[in-house]
C-alpha cells in the first residue's frame, strides 16, 4: 500500500520526472508496477538480455501494444522477422514516436529489468537521460526503470558514477512484507499458525502467494521441493547480484548458527577480517545481512554484531543449506521430522523478536504508547 502511495505521489508531481524501484526477486516489483499503471496511459517494456538491435525490437513491439502498430506484431516467421529488422526504427526515432503518440497527455514509460535495456547498447541510456532531463522537462511523461538486482541499479541509476546521479526521483525499495500485513494471506489461521508461516515466508510475496496446508506442506512447498523444482532459493536470488557464492554461503550459514561476530564468523570460515569485512559490507549492500549495534551504544565498534535480514533466507542457511546433502538425496521427511520440526521453537525466537519490534512500533505511530518511540533495538554485554 505505501509503496503504491508513493507512486502516486511520484505521478501527481509536477517536477519529478524519474523514479527508481528496486527489490530483490520475489518482492513482487513487476506486479506493483503493473497494479499502479493499470488504470494509467504507460508503455511497459520488460528488458530482456538481447543484442541492441533486439532490444530495440522489442521496444518497438512494446509500444505497438499500446499504439496499435500491426507492423511491431509479435511473430516467430523468419521471414517476417527480418523485414521486421530492416524497418524497425532507431531508439531516438522511437523516443519522437513515444512524444508523438503522448498528444500532451499524462504517459508512463516503464522500464522493467532496466540494466538489461542499457547494457544491451550504451547509447539507450544516454538517449533517454537526454529526453527526460532536458527534451521532455516541460511535458508529461514519466520515467519509471525497475530491477532486481541492487548493484546494477545502484551502478546505472543511483550510485555516484551513474548518469542519472545528480536527478531527483523517487526511489522505493520492496523489501518483505511486515507480520501484520502477511497475516492478509494467513486469514482462518491460529495465532501461533501466522507465526510460524511469517517466520517461514520472511514476509516475501511470491512465497506467501504459495501458503496452502499445514505447516509442514508449506516448509516443503517453500524449502523442500527437488532442486529442479525449486523456486527462490537464496543462492538464485544472490546470483542475480554475485558471481561467487562460495564464501557468502558460508558465511551465511555461519550467521544462521548464532555466529554473529567478526572474530567468529573468521574462524569459521577460516579466513582473516580483513578478508571477510569486505565479504559482510557486500551481503549489507543487496540487502542480505545488517549490521546491529547494542541500541545504547551506537559508536561501540566492540559490540556490533551482524544477523540475516529476512527470516526465509534464515530458515534456508539454519536447516537446509547446511544439510544440502539429505536435500540433494531427497530425505525431505527426514529433513522435516529430524532436523527442522524439533527446532522450530528455537529458531523462532529471532523471528518473535521481529514481530515485537513491528507491534511497539505500529503501536506507537497510532498513539496507542504512554511514551514515544525514537528507535528500536536490542542490547548486549
Amino acid at each position: 500500500k505505501k509503496e503504491l502511495e508513493a507512486l502516486e505521489r511520484f505521478y501527481n508531481d509536477d517536477k519529478e520526472k524519474v523514479a527508481c524501484v528496486t527489490g530483490q526477486v520475489g518482492m513482487g516489483k513487476t506486479t506493483l508496477l503493473k497494479e499502479f499503471a493499470k488504470d494509467k496511459k504507460h508503455i511497459f517494456h520488460i528488458a530482456y538480455p538481447t543484442t541492441d538491435v533486439g532490444q530495440m525490437v522489442l521496444f518497438a513491439r512494446s509500444l505497438g501494444e499500446i499504439y496499435e502498430m500491426p507492423r511491431f506484431a509479435n511473430t516467430a516467421n523468419l521471414e517476417v522477422l527480418k523485414e521486421e529488422y530492416e524497418m524497425i526504427p532507431d531508439f531516438t526515432e522511437l523516443m519522437d514516436m513515444i512524444e508523438e503518440k503522448a498528444e500532451g497527455e499524462k504517459l508512463l514509460l516503464i522500464i522493467d529489468e532496466y540494466y538489461n535495456f542499457v547494457k544491451a547498447d550504451a547509447s539507450y541510456e544516454k538517449i533517454l537521460f537526454e529526453y527526460f532531463t532536458s527534451k521532455w522537462v516541460d511535458n508529461n511523461i514519466k520515467l519509471i526503470v525497475c530491477g532486481d538486482s541492487f548493484l546494477a541499479m545502484e551502478k546505472f541509476v543511483f550510485g555516484k558514477k551513474a548518469i542519472w546521479k545528480d536527478v531527483d526521483m523517487t526511489r522505493i525499495e520492496l523489501k518483505g512484507m511486515g507480520f501484520y500485513d502477511s497475516c492478509e494471506f494467513f486469514r482462518g489461521r491460529d495465532a501461533e499458525e501466522r507465526a510460524f508461516l511469517y517466520g517461514l515466508t520472511g514476509g516475501i510475496p511470491q512465497h506467501l502467494s504459495k501458503i496452502d496446508g499445514d505447516l509442514e506442506n508449506v516448509a516443503k512447498e517453500l524449502f523442500l521441493k527437488p532442486i529442479h523444482q525449486a523456486g527462490l532459493m537464496p543462492e538464485a536470488t544472490m546470483s542475480v547480484d554475485l558471481r561467487e557464492l562460495s564464501y557468502y554461503n558460508r558465511i551465511l550459514m555461519t550467521l544462521a548458527q548464532g555466529n554473529v561476530r567478526v572474530n567468529q564468523i573468521s574462524a569459521l570460515v577460516n579466513k582473516p577480517k580483513d578478508v571477510v569485512v569486505p565479504y559482510m559490507n557486500t551481503l549489507i549492500n543487496i540487502g542480505v545481512v545488517e549490521k546491529n549495534n547494542a541500541i545504547t551504544e551506537k559508536n561501540n565498534r566492540k559490540k556490533t554484531r551482524y544477523g540475516i535480514v529476512n527470516t526465509n533466507f534464515l530458515f534456508w542457511y539454519r536447516y537446509i543449506a547446511p544439510n544440502i546433502d539429505w536435500y540433494y538425496s531427497g530425505k525431505i521427511r527426514d529433513m522435516w521430522s529430524e532436523l527442522i520440526e524439533p527446532e522450530l521453537a528455537d529458531y523462532m525466537k529471532a523471528v518473535f523478536v521481529r514481530m515485537c519490534k513491528e507491534y511497539i512500533r505500529k503501536e506507537a505511530d497510532n498513539g496507542k504508547m504512554p511514551f514515544t518511540v525514537d528507535d528500536i533495538g536490542n542490547w548486549w554485554e
